[in-house]
């Protein structure tokens, strides 16, 4: 779209990106607009919102890619760094008041990625975050440098706590042919 728009009297902003803005509403019970979250900038950005959860606390986890071709994206004054990659999975964590906590990315200095995507999450019983995605070349798993085993995608599946950090991450798939996944659930017993 390239024009604001409004739900439940709130207007929410365009923002100018050329390619995809996201955009995120928290409704009260009642039927109000507590606040509504944009995301998205000028330049050839873009951000895709794949899926999100809400913890006990009522934090807000989405999970998605960025992508950029100039210019490095911007959530909340937050830079995402690219990295020389233009398609990267992140994590974000906003508040119950509608604050963003932090930002994660799956890319660092250290890998290759040409393409990295977040496209599941769940939450398990401690709180913990269980993620799952696609990439080709390598991601960055806080350290942990995991390499697709051909030119397609392969997929990774990663928990972390509450805070980002990482607790373990792994990947799957093969050389012939793209790894498709679906989606992630944590049950009673945290098994994924």
């Amino acid at each position: 779209r390239n024009t604001e728009f409004t739900i439940g009297g709130e207007s929410v902003p365009y923002l100018g990106s050329t390619l995809q803005e996201g955009h995120l509403v928290k409704i009260a019970p009642n039927g109000e607009v507590e606040w509504t979250k944009s995301f998205g900038q000028l330049m050839l950005s873009g951000y895709n919102m794949e899926d999100l959860a809400i913890d006990e606390f009522g934090n807000v986890y989405w999970v998605g890619n960025v992508l950029a071709f100039f210019t490095a994206p911007v959530i909340d004054g937050i830079e995402i760094p690219m990295y020389g990659n233009f398609i990267q999975g992140i994590i974000v964590k906003i508040n119950p008041d509608g604050i963003t906590q932090w930002i994660k990315g799956v890319l660092s200095e250290n890998v290759t990625a040409a393409l990295s995507k977040i496209d599941r999450i769940d939450i398990d019983s401690s709180g913990n975050l269980v993620m799952l995605g696609t990439f080709t070349g390598q991601v960055d798993m806080d350290g942990d440098i995991l390499t697709s085993s051909g030119d397609t995608e392969d997929a990774f599946i990663a928990k972390a706590d509450s805070d980002g950090n990482l607790l373990w991450g792994f990947s799957f798939g093969s050389e012939f042919g793209r790894n498709i996944v679906g989606d992630i659930v944590a049950n009673s017993d945290d098994e994924i």
